[in-house]
């Protein structure tokens, strides 16, 4: 991977990267080496580096269990914030530093400033999300340390606001209700100022003895959480991301924070605006009068219509299809012919979609009103942008760094505010819930996009989403009226597709196997993002508010519920302990554009090229693949028939008969004789084999 000029990023060159970087590691391997076995790699100091923690939360994801990393990080965040208020709760004015009045006089009691009043809240406010996140029975995510560590910490985060209340200074505030607000709030019967003061002051101490709990607690949690990443991190220390990781860092030739720069500065900037310039604006002033969902959809059916167009604009890659053709052709892989989408483009609809795509930076997304028309816009913009993304670059991400810098720096312009694809999958769709290890929250405080978040938030959305993998989703155009029959449509079109069970024989209600792609348990995480949300419901439709009433079971284990409300061979059955996951690894080496197609363009494609759409006859469990006579199955078939053929010659050499009878078996000085050509006696005189019958 060549070093560019800058740490700015551009659309193009992905489909050449792999390659690029396998060569980098090569080059660079020795040194990776000698850099490991001198200890030149900690655990410390991965996590401490931007670009190693992105690879190393990749390779967790692969395993499975990122949610204690996750954990880390909250951690850390939630320490530095509780070491910064605890300095501005600890700031009280005393009246003996201000300046006296204009008759000579001070007020006898000290001030407390507001910033340290808000703080406390705050403080109790994090502290207690963090908490429910972790370490409650309804906990959505899953930190894996030792029952003792998890109750230390869960009694170190419970806050006690009565901790003061028998000290003799406060004794006499018994009456009074602590209200850090008394001082800038009229009441009817407001305290004393002494008295009020007296309770503020109570309160400011209560939550710094609560500060220095949690901390104490959160140290222990910190170490325990580092010894558990030790294991992980050596596995790590023996993969592919590792090597990709460091030949990327020792790549830098003396600018060891350059790749770390293009991580940290991924948000900034406004990185590749795709629909930036001056296109078919027309009048400025009726755009913005036109409901931003009509003309999303309008421009997702023309992008639509021109991969649609024609069967001209595809061909087979032989290139990549020869390292994955088997006996047939239904591994040749399809792309699309990027000649035909450039700047000389024969393809007058993408040509007329390009310009059209302008005209969204004019709409008006204040127009947006209810739950239904944000998500519904908010999806057919993110199916949008990456649609349009991947024509422009020519193919996905092959390299973990560049798949970070694509989801963050490549943006649409949609009503004078930019938004990356991340920007809508976590800030939007999320309920900006999400909170990325590097980057914090999608959306900061005070980020006028945040009006723009739906106040309900479910699991079917993330299956509205397309990523033109192997495993992707199918794209819909979706509208506020059916959104929600939508999105249950495609998350059962998606289990039908791609997730098989397999059950107990003797018990069908069983389920003691279910296969499904790689994919949903890497992002776990997110999944159980969809099912939360920190907002109310009042602007929810009813059919829209049972998709986010998922039960706090269904939060915990989101990827069971799915499996289990939306796979046709689990209708009225349950998962179990004992049910066994086999996940099929995901691919994407070339975009899987047959999630675009209508059905009767897909039917075209096939006639035309002879290949069936990606893992659609893929089937990896063996009484599945029976069903199906697959490939799978064929070759046990053939296997078994060449076992029977083996075993019934052997079976007819033993039934070999000698003189029309089969003989008993003789047994002398440990040697066995039966149904052989030379008799015992013949041997023991070691006359010379004759093929004669011998009698005993």
């Amino acid at each position: 991977m060549k070093k560019s000029s800058s740490t700015d990023f551009a659309l193009q060159g992905f489909e050449t990267e792999r390659e690029e970087i396998d060569d980098l590691v090569k080059e660079y391997k020795e040194k990776i080496d000698e850099f490991i076995t001198t200890n030149g790699l900690s655990l410390d100091k991965l996590l401490s580096c931007p670009l190693g923690v992105s690879y190393f939360y990749r390779f967790l994801s692969s395993e499975y269990n990122k949610e204690n990393l996750l954990c880390y990080y909250e951690l850390i965040s939630l320490s530095d914030y509780l070491r910064y208020a605890n300095e501005k709760i600890a700031w009280i004015v005393d009246t003996k530093d201000l300046e006296e009045k204009e008759d000579n006089t001070t007020p006898s009691t000290p001030h407390f400033s507001v910033c340290s009043l808000e703080e406390t809240q705050e403080c109790v406010r994090r502290v207690k999300q963090f908490k429910d996140a972790y370490f409650e029975e309804s906990s959505p995510y899953e930190v894996n340390v030792s029952g003792e560590v998890k109750k230390v910490v869960t009694e170190a985060l419970t806050f006690n606001p009565n901790k003061y209340k028998e000290t003799p200074k406060y004794s006499h505030l018994k009456d009074v209700i602590p209200d850090i607000t008394c001082k800038t709030e009229e009441k009817n019967s407001p305290p004393s100022a002494e008295k009020c003061d007296l309770s503020v002051e109570y309160q400011l101490e209560n939550v710094r003895l609560y500060v220095k709990q949690v901390d104490e607690g959160l140290d222990i949690l910190k170490q325990a959480l580092s010894l558990n990443l030790l294991d992980p991190f050596n596995r790590y220390c023996n993969s592919d991301l590792m090597y990709e990781s460091l030949a990327l860092f020792f790549s830098s030739k003396g600018d060891d924070s350059y790749h770390r720069k293009r991580i940290l500065e991924a948000n900034d900037g406004e990185g590749v605006v795709l629909n930036q310039g001056v296109g078919a604006l027309g009048n400025i002033t009726e755009l913005s009068s036109v409901h931003p969902l009509t003309k999303i959809t309008e421009l997702l059916a023309m992008l639509r219509e021109a991969l649609n167009k024609t069967t001209d604009f595809y061909l087979i890659d032989t290139e990549k299809s020869s390292s994955n053709m088997k006996d047939d052709s239904t591994n040749m892989l399809l792309d699309l012919n990027y000649d035909e989408f450039g700047d000389n483009s024969t393809c007058t609809v993408w040509t007329k979609f390009k310009h059209e795509a302008h005209s969204l930076a004019f709409v008006n997304l204040d127009l947006l009103k209810t739950d239904e028309e944000k998500i519904a816009f908010f999806i057919n913009a993110y199916n949008m942008l990456l649609i349009h993304a991947v024509i422009v670059a020519g193919s996905l991400p092959q390299v973990e760094i560049t798949n970070v810098m694509f989801y963050r720096r490549t943006r649409y312009n949609i009503g004078g505010h930019l938004f990356s694809l991340q920007d809508i999958f976590g800030g939007i769709l999320q309920a900006n819930i999400m909170r990325c290890l590097i980057y914090g929250r999608a959306f900061k405080k005070d980020d006028p996009r945040l009006k723009y978040i739906p106040s309900a938030t479910f699991p079917e959305a993330y299956f509205g989403l397309i990523n033109l993998s192997k495993y992707s989703p199918r794209l819909q155009i979706y509208s506020p009226l059916t959104l929600a029959s939508q999105l249950k449509q495609n998350t059962e079109d998606y289990f039908t597709r791609y997730v098989q069970t397999l059950s107990n024989p003797s018990n069908t209600n069983e389920i003691t196997e279910v296969a499904l792609p790689v994919t949903l348990k890497e992002q776990k995480s997110e999944l159980k993002n969809f099912c939360l949300s920190e907002h109310g419901l009042d602007n929810t439709s009813t059919e829209l508010r049972r998709l986010s009433e998922v039960s706090a079971e269904g939060k915990k284990n989101v990827l069971n519920y799915l499996i289990e409300h939306y796979s046709n061979d689990l209708k009225g059955k349950k998962l179990s302990s004992n049910t066994k996951f086999t996940y099929k690894p995901n691919s994407t080496e070339v975009p899987n554009y047959f999630v675009v197609f209508t059905l009767e363009f897909e039917k075209d494609i096939k006639e035309k090229f002879k290949i069936d759409a990606p893992a659609s006859s893929e089937v990896l469990l063996p009484q599945k693949a029976k069903e199906k006579e697959c490939g799978i199955e064929k070759l046990v078939l053939k296997v078994k028939s060449r076992y029977q053929q083996y075993t019934q010659e052997k079976t007819e050499k033993k039934e070999k008969k000698t003189c029309g009878r089969k003989r008993s078996p003789v047994l002398w000085k440990g040697r066995l004789f039966q149904k052989k050509e030379v008799s015992v006696t013949d041997y023991i005189l070691q006359k010379p084999s004759q093929k004669r019958c011998v009698i005993f």
